[in-house]
């Protein structure tokens, strides 16, 4: 009789089979008595070799879901639908989780049920070693200023129900953690730093991430971030400075005015880089 898995490891592949082995075994190497699961959601792989591969999984004992492409938020959500866990870890199919990983993020949400989300620092390979982004504690009054948490992350079952899963709209693509981010904290979920290197960033020059960034993709992911998320930084705006300071001249629109202020001090600048990586 199998035993039932504690935590789900949900990996969404697209045409990533050369990378798929390594996320795979490093799930295997988990040092942890907690049971665990594996879920890869092909999201529409045209690529032989990992069409392949994924055949090969299915009889491994490893859930397979294929769906069309609809973009990593959307195979993420698929893959939590698919499972049957209290908790849920996240992981791209080109990057790898350290053997302690599991263990010390359920070691802190089993003392703590307010806290919906733990996260580790990374290192970084690949086609580079420079890092792409500084992990830290979240804060939910400067998260609108860029992200540094990692998709690589242990998340309660709890919290990604309260929040409806991930927004998949495919503009985020890229850029689908921060905005998930964004609504746990608002939903009150409290966030957890382990600060120390829990597993590897694999960066990629043709990465999804890279894509996300070119162009005015940047800007067209804040525009859709002040409506969306409206309410909440207005708040958090409200809370943290005398908005008397900077609509003396406009009364009647404060709000476009405090979306120039964000826009123009804070966005542009630091984002650029350092937004959902």
């Amino acid at each position: 009789m199998s035993v039932k898995a504690t935590i789900s490891v949900i990996i969404p592949c697209y045409n990533s089979g050369e990378f798929l082995p390594d996320a795979v075994k490093s799930v295997h190497q988990q040092n942890s008595a907690y049971p665990y699961d594996i879920i890869i959601v092909d999201d529409g792989s045209t690529d032989i070799d990992t069409k392949d591969l994924l055949e090969q999984y299915k009889a491994q004992n490893i859930t397979v879901i294929h769906q069309e492409n609809k973009g990593p938020a959307a195979a993420r959500n698929t893959g939590v639908r698919a499972s049957q866990t209290e908790f849920l870890l996240f992981l791209d199919c080109d990057n790898k989780i350290r053997p302690d990983y599991i263990s010390k993020a359920l070691m802190v949400m089993k003392y703590n049920r307010e806290v919906g989300v733990v996260y580790g620092a990374p290192s970084f390979f690949g086609d580079s070693t420079e890092a792409r982004f500084t992990p830290g504690d979240f804060n939910l009054f400067t998260i609108h200023k860029g992200n540094n948490i990692d998709m690589c992350a242990v998340v309660r079952r709890a919290a990604w129900d309260s929040v409806g899963g991930f927004d998949e709209n495919r503009l985020l693509i890229g850029h689908e953690d921060w905005d998930f981010w964004i609504m746990l904290g608002a939903k009150g979920w409290k966030f957890h730093f382990i600060e120390e290197v829990l597993y590897d960033y694999r960066i990629r020059q043709n990465s999804v991430i890279v894509n996300a960034n070119e162009g005015n993709k940047v800007e067209r992911v804040l525009d859709y971030f002040h409506i969306k998320h409206r309410e909440l930084l207005l708040r958090n705006y409200d809370l943290l400075y005398n908005k008397k300071l900077f609509y003396e001249k406009e009364h009647k629109n404060p709000f476009r005015l405090f979306v120039k202020y964000c826009y123009h001090k804070y966005l542009v600048k630091l984002l650029r880089f350092n937004i959902g990586r």
